[in-house]
């Protein structure tokens, strides 16, 4: 999508310093709410670390990927796995690992997070915003709700409140009636804040929790958000590692038995489950010890290879050559990825080792490992993804690598058939999926919860209403036409589409599409973040949107060659349309003024979605208060429109990638047909109905021709129609028309889905 034209600046000039005026007075209000709210850090000079002891094994299902796990009682566990298509919600016999109930979630939801309050078991699933309540004595009996985190991945409850964690550093502490946040705090250790925080448990009026790719569990106070200690495990996983077991995943699952004070742990494909015990290390240790170990910072040297000391009664670590010249060591981390299940090594980064010997009791001694001694080597071998979750550097440099290859395909002539989003989407999901990059990884989550975000206002600063209204004419009658004709086209594809196999996302999809082909795949974005939609269907649904839309521009275009160009215009006309047509140059201060003005927005929108508890996320919110800026202040957001046109289409490809490297070729492949056959019948309606309209009212067929470019393809696609068939005099009402519709159509995606698709 190329920038959008910009305004006379030589008018604007003046006005430059009315959006920084703004800035400050925001700065300055926003900074008295967090004053109340201020805590004073609690210095804890001691967080004692823990070793286990094994007191006993049990059976588990090695198909299992553990997202959530629970002791209820009577040697019963309840427990909540992962991966679309496999994912489930199941009660479990802990003597046999028997699965007594079974249901199974569909096909669209990664199950996580599982606790039990009463009689009802909550649950959350991964990078969607819908989870569940089930009744624990039917659990085919269920009802949904909207998780306010940012994401799900771990559940607990000390019997009044809900424990929430979306892999960040967020502990949030969500109300079990309302389910809506009442608290959270960000989860700190000697300072510096643990990220990742994955599978919950409450022990002891202390919240447990898993740290992804880690063997470690945080000992968390959720008063504060302090660490008050650590446990360490890597024995576990080794030991499995040794006996053969090489499909087995990270550690991930812990539950509490509050009645008998015992602690089950277990991990995702793990063939059994553990009761262990802890025991204090007593050894004093340096202050970085956890954040190498734990917390995954890479140290700043290696240490010397004398501190690897061989551990009573555990195996080798994963790839140590011990007490010798020729040895090495190097820490592998395991994918918490959804579409493979193998281990991958980050770059190469050595793990200190543990200083302390970990027990075993003496049913499980008796099979403890013999030693290897240096001259048997264990070699480390060749793992994907190649760029690990936790490297940041290369993460980043993936991403934009994969937006510029879209931006620059559209030079070609086939990118420029297809779309840059499009490209950049199948590059994302072809490097994820042959294992180059990840399909999970923190960098995404920065995407979604940040960029996409400040990426709305930077669109929308031309969204002037009044000048749309003023300056369109008919061209905006024949817009209107084409919106309701997209509206009738949603309905009459999901009749005979209603696409079942995807479960809830279905409406979503639908929802989604028909925002995007009333404003653009701004819309479409901004619907399937607020209606929760799975990245595979929303990767599919990218997919669909774009085909669709081309050949739909290529039949426009067929279209309007019967129609004449224009006579030749007056200068004058032509330089108003210019001043809007034209890339003008944008400054360094226009650019900064524009992205600081666009987080300043964000942050209000945030701040308005939680004063008032608006469920959904915040784009909506973000979309209203940047229209309603832009039309209050034109001359001031105008001048920064330029600015904000490079950055966000930037931003979008950069989104586009993520949405790609977070799909799975499988389910796209098995989603992405029905939605192309709802897609093809939704715009075919919408055309003959605007054609059929546009006769009706005695519109001109250009004008109608053009609506419905800027309905289908937003405001850049319908100013290069305009432009491309002479139509002058209709370059700038396209553009305006386009930017209502980018204006209007998250708000009718939203509506019609909740009110109307949802239950069709």
């Amino acid at each position: 999508m190329a920038p959008f034209p910009g305004p006379n600046q030589r008018t604007l000039r003046i006005a430059f310093p009315c959006p920084a005026f703004l800035l400050l007075c925001f700065f300055i209000l926003f900074s008295i709410f967090p004053i109340s709210s201020r805590k004073i850090a609690v210095d804890h000079s001691s967080r004692p670390l823990y070793s286990i002891e094994v007191v006993n094994e049990f059976p588990h299902d090695p198909r299992a990927f553990t997202q959530g796990l629970l002791y209820a009682e009577n040697d019963t566990l309840f427990e909540s796995t992962g991966l679309n298509g496999q994912s489930s919600v199941r009660k479990v016999a802990l003597r046999t690992g028997k699965v007594e109930v079974l249901h199974k979630m569909d096909s669209s939801y990664f199950g996580e997070g599982l606790t039990l309050l009463g009689d009802r078991l909550f649950q959350v699933t991964w990078l969607k915003k819908t989870s569940f309540i089930y009744d624990r004595y039917n659990l085919s009996n269920f009802a949904e709700f909207n998780n306010q985190m940012q994401d799900g991945w771990g559940l607990a409850t000390d019997g009044k409140t809900l424990f929430g964690s979306d892999g960040t550093s967020t502990l949030y502490q969500l109300d079990p009636q309302t389910l809506e946040v009442k608290g959270k705090e960000k989860v700190k250790y000697d300072g510096y804040e643990v990220h990742n925080l994955n599978e919950l448990e409450y022990v002891n009026g202390e919240v447990w929790a898993n740290i992804w790719q880690s063997d470690c569990i945080a000992r968390i106070s959720y008063k504060d958000g302090n660490v008050v200690g650590w446990v360490l495990l890597p024995n576990l996983r080794e030991g499995l590692l040794k006996d053969g077991y090489h499909s087995i995943d990270v550690l991930n699952g812990i539950a509490w038995d509050d009645e008998k004070k015992r602690l089950f742990v277990t991990g995702k494909l793990w063939p059994k489950l553990y009761e262990i015990r802890i025991h204090p290390v007593q050894k004093n240790l340096s202050k970085t010890f956890i954040r190498k170990f734990c917390m995954r910072d890479p140290p700043s040297h290696p240490p010397s290879m004398a501190s690897f000391v061989r551990l009573p009664f555990s195996p080798p670590p994963l790839s140590v050559l011990l007490l010798s010249s020729r040895c090495r060591a190097h820490l592998a981390f395991t994918a918490h990825c959804p579409t493979s299940t193998h281990s991958f090594p980050s770059t190469e980064r050595t793990r200190p080792p543990l200083p302390y010997p970990i027990s075993l009791s003496p049913a499980i001694a008796s099979r403890r490992w013999k030693c290897l001694g240096c001259s048997v080597k264990v070699l480390s071998h060749i793992r994907l993804p190649i760029v690990s979750p936790d490297d940041q550097w290369g993460i980043w440099s993936a991403l934009l690598t994969i937006a510029a290859l879209g931006l620059w395909s559209e030079k070609t002539k086939m990118g420029s058939m297809v779309s840059a989003a499009l490209v950049s989407t199948l590059v994302g999901l072809a490097a994820s999926n042959l294992g180059i990059i990840p399909c999970e990884a923190p960098a995404y989550s920065t995407v979604l919860e940040f960029l996409l975000p400040m990426t709305i206002p930077l669109l929308l600063f031309r969204a002037d209403l009044r000048q749309v209204i003023s300056s369109t004419g008919s061209l905006l009658s024949a817009f209107l036409l084409g919106s309701v004709a997209t509206i009738v086209g949603t309905m009459v594809a999901f009749f005979f589409v209603p696409m079942r196999s995807l479960g809830q996302d279905s409406w979503k999809v639908a929802a989604a599409l028909m925002g995007s082909y009333i404003g653009g795949s701004v819309n479409y974005v901004a619907i399937s973040e607020a209606l929760g939609l799975s990245p595979s269907v929303l990767a599919a649904g990218v997919a669909a949107d774009n085909v669709i839309g081309a050949v739909y521009f290529m039949l426009l275009f067929a279209c309007a060659s019967r129609v004449s160009p224009e006579p030749p215009v007056s200068p004058s006309d032509v330089s108003t349309a210019l001043d809007l047509a034209s890339n003008s140059k944008h400054t360094v201060p226009d650019i900064a003024t524009a992205l600081a003005t666009s987080l300043a927005i964000c942050k209000t929108a945030t701040y308005v979605t939680w004063l008032f508890g608006i469920r959904g996320g915040n784009l909506p919110v973000v979309t209203a208060i940047a229209v309603v800026l832009a039309t209050l202040l034109p001359s001031q957001f105008g001048h920064l429109a330029n600015a904000g046109d490079t950055l966000s289409l930037v931003l979008m490809q950069v989104f586009f990638a993520v949405i790609g490297a977070s799909g799975s070729v499988r389910n796209v492949i098995n989603t992405a047909p029905s939605i192309f056959i709802f897609a093809l019948i939704q715009v075919s309606v919408h055309l003959l109905m605007i054609l059929g309209l546009g006769k009706l009212f005695k519109l001109k067929l250009k004008h109608v021709l053009l609506a419905s470019n800027a309905n289908i393809g937003g405001p850049t696609t319908a100013c290069g129609m305009a432009t491309a068939n002479g139509w002058h005099s209709l370059v700038v009402p396209a553009i305006l028309a386009g930017i209502f519709g980018v204006s209007i159509a998250t708000f009718l995606g939203i509506s019609l889905g909740l009110a109307v698709l949802r239950h069709m």
